[in-house]
């Protein structure tokens, strides 16, 4: 088994379990990590402008099953120095986007990433699931151009 050394606390960001870290990619906003604590699935990223700064979101593995989770961080008001990141099981494909940032599946998740801007065309959709769980993805709220 691999572990990926961080240069954040674990205990800070959402209590994610060090066993269960998994360093998912990166682009050029950020690094990107999938853990798990007792009870959640959690998103961790660190960003490329300032490495001592790292985030996190988590959700309940039933919501994480239903919906994904996503992070939107960064450093004061330059779009430039943000990053955002979606995770969602691996049964789901994000939409191919204008500016690919599309990843392929890794360590049991599907996942997107870049900043803001590059998301954009980054819409809500929905998938039905055979067993009758459906997924349902919406990008976080946030001011297009901030």
């Amino acid at each position: 088994m691999t572990y990926y050394q961080t240069p954040f606390s674990l205990d800070i960001l959402g209590g994610v379990q060090e066993a269960t870290l998994r360093q998912i990619g990166s682009d050029d906003a950020g690094r990107y990590w999938v853990g798990r604590t007792s009870s959640s699935v959690c998103v961790i990223g660190q960003l490329e402008v300032d490495p001592g700064m790292a985030a996190s979101s988590c959700k309940p593995f039933a919501e994480f099953y239903r919906t994904g989770v996503g992070l939107i961080a960064g450093t004061g008001s330059d779009l430039g120095d943000f990053m955002e990141v979606y995770i969602a099981p691996d049964d789901i494909e994000f939409p191919d986007i204008a500016t690919s940032r599309t990843r392929e599946a890794r360590e049991a998740v599907s996942f997107v990433s870049g900043r803001p801007n590059d998301l954009l065309d980054l819409g809500p959709f929905e998938i039905d699931r055979a067993n009758g769980i459906d997924f349902q993805f919406m990008r976080i709220p946030h001011e297009p151009g901030w």
